[in-house]
């Protein structure tokens, strides 16, 4: 019968007692390093991360041809598409903290981001700048995908975001198959549901 320590004629075998050491060390490490690192993890994860964009620096002059309606349009594009990039990013990457957006050349001159993170949501706040003359002065979308827009008094202003439901939102492909009950198969045939439920 084999024996992991000793030798077949009975005595010890320091190079099985060495293996079966370094084994047991190694199992012991393994395991002691896999919950330190769960651990680290579950503490990134509590922490928000915060990323604060800023781009008064960036050396881009503002286009003094624009109106303040222009520029609004320029917000809520940007608004609207870092919001769906972000929501896509998030439901592929399964967390948000690894989603970066930045602001476009045109609405650098007009727009400050700022950007917040977390495992199960964002946060971006679109702040107007000096050379912005339109009315709305901030904009602030979630991971839900609302968008709030502030004025200079810092009140809600349902205005400042009509411009998405007028332009942005009109060229957008929306399915209503799962809503319909009922619908013709590809083959012309009613469902069996539907067939079943006139009886």
């Amino acid at each position: 019968m084999f024996n992991p320590i000793f030798n077949a004629d009975g005595s010890l075998s320091y190079f099985r007692v060495t293996c079966l050491i370094v084994a047991l060390g190694c199992l012991i490490g393994g395991c002691v390093m896999d919950s330190s690192s769960d651990s680290k993890n579950k503490d990134e994860v509590s922490e928000d991360v915060t990323a604060q964009v800023e781009n008064q620096d960036s050396g881009v002059e503002a286009d003094d041809s624009l109106s303040a309606d222009e520029i609004r349009t320029i917000a809520l594009k940007e608004v609207y598409q870092a919001t769906r990039y972000m929501q896509t990013c998030g439901a592929l990457d399964k967390g948000y903290d690894n989603c970066t957006v930045s602001l476009s050349e045109q609405a650098k001159p007009y727009f400050t981001m700022v950007f917040d993170t977390a495992t199960d949501g964002f946060t971006l706040r679109f702040n107007a700048t000096e050379n912005n003359s339109d009315t709305c002065k901030v904009f602030e979308t979630d991971s839900d995908g609302s968008v709030k827009a502030l004025n200079a008094k810092g009140e809600l202003d349902p205005s400042c975001t009509e411009v998405i439901d007028k332009t942005l939102k009109q060229f957008t492909i929306s399915r209503d198959t799962d809503a319909n009950d009922g619908q013709l198969a590809p083959s012309g045939f009613t469902p069996i549901v539907r067939n079943i439920s006139q009886r």
